[in-house]
């Protein structure tokens, strides 16, 4: 019963968000973009900043998810001016900030090429900072077919057993149970379980 509750569930989250990347997907076909971040940040000491953050975008039909890490130490502060700390640590808040921007066809947009992309990079500019992320881009069309898997199980399982049951057949295996409509002597099945 759980299971079941738990498998409706998830086929209507699916659902949802087949829907919502196929607006997605008008979206890209009429030429907007659009991108999500949310980003968190802390600093346990004024020489160190470590950032997470997390970007969703839509572009040229592609859905494309970046996990991002920075951790800058000591040395990276170092040998670093009064008004520089200042200006980083105000351009560079802690806490959580999610940036969802509006008009993007202001920016300057730095997407990868279209299609499947999945990957993993790590390394350091300078010393004292280390940066790490994981992408994964998929076509549209790709995230629509896996999202759609679910409700479509769903709806084949709803119209299976209003097939089956105003039948006399057990909704497990299809056995016949019009000698024996009290237990499946099939399956063992039980018209108490089935209700």
């Amino acid at each position: 019963m759980i299971r079941r509750r738990l498998f409706n569930l998830l086929a209507a989250v699916s659902l949802l968000l087949f829907v919502a990347v196929g607006v997605l997907w008008i979206r890209n076909a009429l030429g907007q973009m659009d991108l999500a971040l949310i980003h968190y940040a802390h600093a346990p000491s004024p020489d160190q900043h470590y950032a997470y953050s997390f970007e969703a975008s839509s572009y040229w039909n592609t859905l494309r998810f970046r996990f991002s890490r920075t951790y800058l130490d000591p040395p990276f502060f170092q040998n670093r001016s009064t008004d520089w700390m200042r200006n980083f640590h105000a351009g560079w808040t802690t806490g959580f900030h999610i940036y969802v921007p509006t008009d993007l066809t202001k920016m300057v947009m730095n997407w990868e090429s279209p299609g499947f992309d999945a990957r993993h990079y790590a390394g350091t500019m300078n010393p004292g900072e280390y940066d790490e992320s994981w992408i994964l881009a998929v076509h549209t069309w790709q995230a629509m077919i896996l999202l759609m898997a679910l409700p479509a199980i769903w709806t084949y399982r709803r119209f299976r057993a209003r097939r089956i049951n105003p039948l006399g057949l057990c909704p497990t295996c299809g056995y016949d149970l019009r000698a024996t409509p009290d237990c499946c002597p099939e399956c063992g099945r039980t018209i108490a379980e089935s209700a």
